[in-house]
């Protein structure tokens, strides 16, 4: 999207969202020590971390991945 247009039709990539969800999965804790690392630069960091520590998404990723899991297996038999 460029404003309010767009520019093109493409389908969801469910299986670029698999990669990335797995990562965060194995590698959670290296990932949040690295984050609390950069939090005192940025606030955005700062931000992005504290929502990290939300009960919903430590409980749902887990969740999303299964799900995304799912996902991935109907695209490859459909």
């Amino acid at each position: 999207m460029k404003g309010n247009e767009l520019l093109c039709n493409v389908r969801t990539r469910w299986i670029s969202m698999l990669s990335s969800a797995k990562w965060v999965y194995m590698e959670f804790h290296p990932f949040i020590v690295k984050m609390h690392s950069k939090s005192a630069k940025s606030n955005v960091v700062g931000k992005n971390l504290s929502s990290m520590f939300d009960v919903e998404v430590i409980l749902g990723l887990p969740c999303i991945l299964l799900m995304l899991e799912c996902v991935h297996t109907l695209i490859k038999v459909a």
